[in-house]
């Protein structure tokens, strides 16, 4: 008996079909990765304020699969029953809003759970990196995640309805 896939059926409010990538958890598929949201946010006809908010959710999301994903760490340990290191990039448009999913069988991580770096009070004390998930929360209006038969899902979502506001800090 195989694996039983823990993909997501496509919700029945969708109106443009789903759309889907697979990916190797690699920096270098980073950029196709965003060129195809870009072409998916532009067919769905989002505005740019919105392309920019998934761009930087799945560019954010990308960077630190690969960067952390697939390496063993304490407290974290990776399903081996569930392949190849892989990314699953999924998304579906409707009327209210747009969805972004983006699965690994990478180590088990909920960066939902995970708090922000603080801020740095002056220029010269602030720090590069780390502030992804702030700027995550401060543009998408809700981000998810759960953990399913050894796959990490990340759920990103954004309403259409342009006096929505985005998750709090």
């Amino acid at each position: 008996m195989g694996i039983v896939s823990p993909l997501l059926p496509t919700p029945a409010v969708s109106t443009t079909p789903p759309s889907h990538l697979e990916i190797r958890p690699e920096q270098s598929e980073i950029g196709s990765a965003l060129v195809w949201l870009e072409e998916q946010t532009e067919s769905a006809g989002l505005p740019m304020r919105a392309q920019f908010a998934l761009n930087l959710g799945l560019d954010e999301t990308l960077a630190n699969i690969v960067m952390h994903g697939f390496r063993e760490q304490p407290g974290h340990e990776r399903t081996a029953g569930t392949g190849e290191p892989l990314v699953r990039i999924e998304c579906h448009g409707s009327e209210t809003g747009f969805d972004l999913v983006v699965r690994d069988n990478g180590v088990a991580f909920d960066p939902t759970e995970q708090e922000p770096d603080t801020l740095a009070e002056s220029l010269e004390d602030a720090a590069l990196g780390g502030h992804g998930l702030r700027l995550m929360r401060h543009f998408l209006h809700e981000i998810r995640y759960e953990r399913i038969a050894g796959w990490n899902i990340l759920h990103m979502h954004l309403r259409r309805d342009s006096g929505a506001q985005p998750c709090a800090d």
